[in-house]
């Protein structure tokens, strides 16, 4: 526990912590690796000198030709849904959809960027991608975040439930083009130290809070994402968030 929760527990409960830290769970990227192999031929020269042998030809007789048919295929019908640009004349359930999915992505560039201390400072790919889910004001909040934690050396590694989603749990107030929700996530990930491998915190928390969406008319980005609260539960207890996801 050392994002979401961590920040919230921090003050709450008066634990030693390294920073104020961030509030949402992270978990290490699966990288992937493709290998190219390069197989070559090669061939020698020279005389070579064959025994002398008979041969008896063998006849063979083709089968007739046959043509089939190809059964006629319909590709499937897709459907997309197009971005909701008035979020007060949107459908509640369509609208959450889009929004959890803005939460979803964002949750994954901050897992990538917890698996190392230096990676937001080094990645320019994941602060191109993390301006696409997050707007400026809440973008500098984490670089703030990411600098303490880089202070302290400190990474996180997922914990036993693997990785932690961000839930929408309710939308509580919109206007067209601005959207402000509840979130939970369970969080049993292990912050440890970069140099030492030292576990610094693997308790379990579930913390709730209020998020804020804005759209500018091309997508929706996250605001503000504020932790209200936070519980410590038993290792390995029941998560409550997902049957309090909306979408």
């Amino acid at each position: 526990m050392c994002q979401l929760a961590y920040a919230v527990a921090s003050l709450v409960h008066e634990r030693p912590a390294t920073v104020f830290s961030m509030r949402r769970s992270i978990t290490a990227v699966a990288s992937v690796v493709v290998a190219f192999a390069a197989v070559g031929c090669s061939g020698s020269g020279g005389g070579s000198s064959l025994a002398s042998t008979t041969t008896t030809p063998v006849v063979t007789t083709a089968p007739p030709a046959t043509t089939t048919e190809a059964p006629s295929t319909t590709p499937a019908a897709t459907t997309t849904t197009a971005l909701i640009t008035d979020a007060t004349a949107a459908d509640p359930k369509v609208l959450a959809g889009q929004l959890q999915a803005v939460l979803d992505r964002y949750q994954k560039l901050y897992e990538q960027a917890r698996t190392d201390p230096e990676r937001p400072f080094s990645d320019q790919k994941l602060i191109d991608d993390f301006r696409e889910v997050a707007e400026k004001d809440e973008l500098a909040s984490l670089v703030q975040l990411w600098q303490a934690f880089r202070h302290d050396n400190s990474a996180v590694r997922p914990g036993p439930s693997g990785s932690s989603k961000l839930a929408l749990t309710g939308l509580s107030h919109a206007d067209p083009t601005s959207v402000q929700g509840t979130f939970c996530i369970y969080d049993d990930s292990v912050t440890y130290s970069k140099a030492s491998g030292d576990v610094v915190d693997d308790s379990t928390v579930v913390s709730r809070g209020v998020v804020v969406f804005g759209n500018d008319g091309r997508t929706w980005r996250v605001s503000r994402l504020d932790p209200v609260d936070a519980t410590d539960v038993p290792g390995g207890s029941a998560n409550p968030c997902a049957s309090e996801q909306i979408s």
